[in-house]
């Protein structure tokens, strides 16, 4: 199964090149004990591939790693591991959506407000994308509930 790592490229690590930055996370996968897969042949190596390389003194908080794994306990448990084994300045990171300015906090409300399923602790109920964007409402930490409330639906248009 195939792994996407995001990572963030500073501190002392902005002045290493990609070559050696690949070198610096084949290293770090096998320190951790990750089941990684390796290609087959006369010169087994690990497979992985990495988004396009970044210049080096350039700093980078989104960085892509593509890593194929035999088996995984999870995701925070992989995370915990590779962190362990890493050198300062090549933070591993979770995507998430911040609420950073008014317009995404706009579009979290749109999202809760112009569909119609409804997700509680016990049950789904929708269309699986509608229920999709209200799991990203309350990641974001927004209320869906309270949303509907502060903005009630008046009619629809057919």
């Amino acid at each position: 199964m195939k792994v996407r790592i995001k990572f963030a490229k500073s501190g002392a690590m902005r002045f290493i090149g990609h070559l050696d930055v690949m070198r610096f996370f084949q290293k770090a996968i096998r320190r951790a004990g990750i089941d990684v897969a390796y290609s087959e042949g006369f010169s087994p190596h690990q497979i992985m591939s990495f988004a396009a390389p970044l210049g080096v003194g350039l700093t980078s908080n989104g960085e892509y790693l593509d890593i194929e794994v035999r088996s995984h306990a999870g995701a925070e448990d992989m995370k915990r591991r590779l962190e362990a084994v890493m050198v300062e300045g090549n933070l591993l990171e979770r995507e998430r959506l911040r609420l950073s300015n008014s317009q995404h906090r706009f579009f979290l409300e749109v999202c809760a407000l112009a569909n119609d399923a409804t997700l509680e602790e016990s049950s789904e109920i929708g269309d699986a994308t509608e229920l999709a964007l209200l799991k990203l409402v309350q990641e974001c930490g927004l209320s869906p509930i309270k949303t509907r409330r502060q903005y009630p639906r008046i009619r629809e248009i057919p």
